[in-house]
């Protein structure tokens, strides 16, 4: 996943996600420690997609995850102003 993501200048956990989608719709699987397989390749009547829409699709994917890392980020503060709601470390 590593390479794949640096060869098309991406984030590895936009690639995982893409990976689950694929894996989702049946299209490939993946198996810990040795790849990710392709079970099917799509049906006549699927569309599949140029290696351009792939990579934006990635791109607006990776976009997506950023963003909502960001927001969790301020939401978890703004928690920690209010009261110190959130259960601290344990140990």
């Amino acid at each position: 996943m590593n390479e794949l993501a640096e060869s098309h200048g991406i984030a590895v956990m936009t690639v995982r996600e893409s990976i689950k989608l694929l894996a989702k719709e049946g299209l490939v699987v993946a198996r810990q420690g040795k790849g990710v397989f392709v079970l099917r390749k799509p049906e006549a009547g699927e569309v599949p997609a140029s290696g351009s829409q792939v990579i934006t699709m990635l791109h607006q994917l990776e976009r997506t995850v950023d963003h909502l890392s960001d927001r969790l980020t301020a939401v978890e503060r703004r928690l920690d102003q209010v009261d110190g709601s959130r259960p601290g470390p344990t140990g």
